[in-house]
């Protein structure tokens, strides 16, 4: 039967009519040029596949965590956040070829020399140069630069959440890897979570919950347009839509509670213990931190990390702090390498999501170097065992 032509159907119409003017840069409305800057929102016929660039190869991973920004990348963002994932992500797409090694992660001041093919630029640092705005700036301000911005998600596009209905205040950007046959589509991306963190999320238009870092659960979601900058190659062979819909992992070169490897604890067992260590979920690198008492004395429960390295080489070692139960003044780290072992002393108190320096050390013919905290510090405090990074030098300390 037909539809009926009252108030709903004139609602129609009156947003139909509306819209028109809107693109015909009518008097009183946003103007013309602002308009089409507008996504659309109807969702075109996707085009299936899998981005040739996907992947977690950002050479800054573990750089301005937890919303610590300090330094900035080459398109003048902040290490860690979402935009500067995704002026890396448009780097690669537009042709970069720079990529920093991947043992060396994370890199500082890493700067491929060809960056200014990406015309992305932020808003870290005055600079007086036009710029992109914040994540939710982007789908507005990309064709004014040629870029196309529509409903229709593409491998290696750019996922784009304004601040309108999304609950991100800021906006968010991702890449997007995958677009699956049945319409749905994984976004990998920096600090959806506000941690800095990489992680993916397969969602379809009705969104998804997001629990990563075993985070309380936050709706994603579907992104409000999909931005087009250099996405067009990608494979028609893709791998399966992942189960389950949210993925994370520790950062290259860190190692630590919750990933099965590179990881062990020891001690005694104590009611609702690992060995005498407690987890605090939610915290931490992963959200997977382990703590413990402080004891006097002799050590009552360890943690060690003793991931596969180079064998001979030397690497930075750094502990991630959490920000809670790590208060001991002078937690004790044990270095196991080819100079033998060796004791390092960190203040946790001194440290909040931080990574604290513990040494440079050079690992054993075998490629090991174990790192091993006690609990030994004055009684009546706390010691936090999380993450473990290292990063491969140039060269050994003389």
């Amino acid at each position: 039967m037909p539809r009926s032509s009252g108030p709903a159907a004139t609602r129609v119409i009156l947003l139909a009519v509306a819209t028109l003017l809107l693109l015909a840069g009518y008097p009183g409305s946003v103007s013309s040029a602002a308009a089409r800057a507008v996504p659309a929102r109807a969702v075109a016929t996707p085009v299936t596949g899998h981005a040739r660039l996907a992947g977690d190869d950002y050479p800054y991973a573990t750089l301005g965590q937890f919303e610590q920004m300090g330094p900035t990348d080459p398109w003048n963002e902040f290490y860690g956040q979402c935009d500067s994932f995704a002026a890396w992500k448009v780097y690669e797409n537009l042709g970069g070829l720079t990529r920093a090694n991947p043992d060396r992660i994370p890199v500082s001041g890493f700067t491929p020399p060809d960056a200014n093919r990406s015309p992305v630029w932020g808003t870290a640092r005055p600079t007086g140069r036009s710029n992109w705005g914040d994540a939710r700036d982007w789908g507005r301000v990309a064709p004014g630069y040629g870029y196309a911005v529509d409903g229709t998600p593409r491998p290696g596009s750019i996922a784009w959440w304004s601040d309108q209905g999304t609950g991100m205040a800021l906006g968010h950007v991702g890449y997007v890897t995958d677009v699956y046959p049945d319409g749905t589509i994984l976004v990998e991306s920096y600090n959806l979570r506000e941690n800095g963190q990489y992680s993916t999320v397969h969602l379809g238009p009705g969104g998804t919950d997001d629990t990563s870092f075993h985070l309380p659960a936050f709706h994603v979601v579907w992104p409000t347009g999909f931005i087009h900058i250099g996405d067009g190659a990608f494979q028609t062979v893709q791998p399966p839509a992942p189960v389950p819909a949210v993925a994370f992992h520790y950062p290259r070169n860190v190692y630590g509670p919750g990933d099965g490897s590179g990881f062990s604890l020891a001690g005694a067992a104590y009611p609702g213990s690992d060995h005498g260590w407690y987890t605090r979920t939610g915290h931490g690198e992963i959200g997977q931190m382990r703590w413990t008492n402080t004891h006097a004395g002799a050590a009552d429960s360890t943690a060690r990390w003793s991931p596969p390295l180079r064998a001979g080489a030397c690497y930075a070692v750094d502990a991630l702090i959490p920000d809670s139960y790590s208060n001991a003044p002078a937690a004790t780290y044990l270095v196991s390498g080819a100079a033998g072992t060796a004791t390092a002393h960190v203040d946790q108190n001194a440290f909040t999501d931080q990574w604290a320096r513990v040494g440079v050390y050079q690992a054993g013919p075998d490629g090991r170097l174990s790192v091993t905290l006690t609990d030994q510090s004055p009684a009546g405090d706390y010691v936090a065992a999380d993450a473990m990074r290292f990063v491969l030098q140039t060269a050994c300390p003389s």
